[in-house]
């Protein structure tokens, strides 16, 4: 068990911009995502823990601790907090290629009284890369998925130890756990191995577009750890199929396409299962899609590019969007069903749709908040940020100033939304009468005035 000698938590922090080169963290089957992604950004603490030889200069993005491990003494650990704006392949790079060997659930009770059968505890997974030369703690906390990945001075299992151990103890943020109520779960050594870039991958897709804020009874840790298990332990490595026992891949055994859809559904994957004649049918591949539009990745290359299954896919989920061809999100037709179905997903749009009237207003109509992605020609555009604000008045603050300082569009804003006022250019904000019009609206926007 590691002691810490030196407990320096991590605050919240001005975080470093890190904006690695996306490369080739998508295979061919995926395509290049060219903009930033706020989930990464917003949702996503990552932390990269690196042992090193002594305690350096800190800064608010970077901590020192200082660990004494019975028979090896002294041991220091760097801790790096780094903001991502895309998946952080880069940082990784080495490691990319790696197999995730194993993973180790642990469990920390709410109450210390209670038994292992109950299902009242946190939990988080740390998972082994190459063996254990790379290790990488995930757990979701609230609304907020937290991870470190770290590696110790060698490859040794002993000298790794003191990087796991850490983890095991401390969270992405330096908050120590309650180890009285924590305890593991045997470990899981996985036989088809997945690579961190897989894992990159899946965060990448299906947890970025499927995740929402934090729910006790449908989106807590326990139900992102069942994800992530689930995710490990039904790889299917190409080369390993036939080494799987028959009951696991049915659809395999059988080529039933019925079976193949059902199993779609869950996990989108299960269309590689298909045979080679049923993936090059367009008809089964939109029957897939029906049931997960992310089947599509799976694909063959010439089907990921066919307009009529990318409709299939953004009519299911807007956010698709960002995941099909660049001359498909030029694509008036494919761009107004995303942002029919999610506004947001005006942001993947293609610059000249973002400064399409017609798109804006669509997108806007079902979802307010798509305005901040419009053409800056648009949000500047006085008659239509007059019509957004009628809308939603907190859309004031994605205009440019001068039209800040526009009354009428001020007044607009605020009885609407008097929270609006916190927008509003500050010689307004004393404007007695915008003032008034603004705590009708909302008493507590009166905070702002003045």
């Amino acid at each position: 068990m590691v002691t810490s000698l030196d407990l320096l938590g991590c605050s919240q922090p001005d975080v470093l911009a890190y904006d690695a080169n996306y490369g080739d963290m998508h295979s061919d089957r995926f395509v290049r995502v060219e903009t930033t992604d706020p989930w990464w950004s917003q949702q996503v603490l990552f932390v990269e823990l690196r042992e090193v030889t002594e305690k350096g200069q800190e800064t608010e993005t970077t901590r020192y601790y200082g660990l004494f491990q019975p028979g090896h003494g002294m041991r220091f650990l760097r801790m790096e907090r780094m903001s991502l704006l895309r998946p952080p392949d880069f940082v990784l790079k080495d490691w990319l290629q790696g197999s995730i060997t194993a993973f180790t659930e642990y469990r920390q009770r709410f109450w210390s009284f209670q038994p292992s059968s109950w299902l009242t505890y946190h939990n988080f997974t740390i998972l082994e890369v190459n063996g254990g030369a790379l290790h990488i703690l995930m757990e979701r906390v609230s609304d907020q998925l937290e991870i470190m990945v770290g590696s110790g001075s060698g490859s040794t299992p002993e000298q790794s130890s003191v990087v796991s151990n850490f983890m095991q103890e401390y969270r992405s943020t330096g908050q120590l756990r309650n180890l009285a109520r924590c305890y593991a779960e045997p470990k899981t050594v996985l036989r088809s191995k997945v690579t961190l870039q897989q894992l990159l991958r899946w965060l990448d897709g299906p947890v970025r577009s499927r995740w929402v804020p934090y729910s006790l009874l449908q989106s807590n840790c326990q139900h992102f750890q069942a994800e992530l298990h689930q995710f490990l332990l039904s790889h299917v490595d190409p080369n390993e199929r036939h080494l799987l026992p028959m009951a696991t891949t049915p659809a395999l055994a059988l080529q039933d396409p019925r079976q193949i859809l059902d199993t779609v559904r869950t996990d989108p994957r299960a269309f590689q299962l298909a045979s080679k004649e049923l993936q090059q049918d367009r008809n089964f591949i939109l029957a897939a899609i029906e049931q997960n539009w992310r089947a599509l990745a799976y694909a063959p290359d010439a089907f990921q590019h066919d307009q009529r299954l990318v409709l299939a896919c953004v009519h299911q989920d807007g956010n698709a969007l960002q995941n099909m061809p660049e001359k498909l999100r030029y694509d008036l037709e494919v761009v107004m069903t995303a942002v029919r179905q999610n506004g947001e997903a005006l942001q993947f749009a293609g610059q000249p749709l973002k400064a399409n009237p017609q798109v804006v207003l669509a997108a806007v109509e079902q979802k307010t908040s798509a305005f901040e992605h419009a053409d800056p020609s648009l949000r500047a555009s006085r008659d239509l940020v007059l019509r957004m604000l009628q809308m939603d008045g907190l859309l004031l603050r994605c205009i440019p100033e001068h039209l800040r300082r526009d009354r009428r569009l001020v007044l607009e804003a605020v009885r609407q939304n008097g929270a609006a006022l916190q927008y509003v250019a500050s010689e307004l904000r004393r404007d007695l009468e915008v003032v008034l019009q603004a705590a009708s609206s909302d008493p507590l926007s009166l905070l702002h005035a003045f």
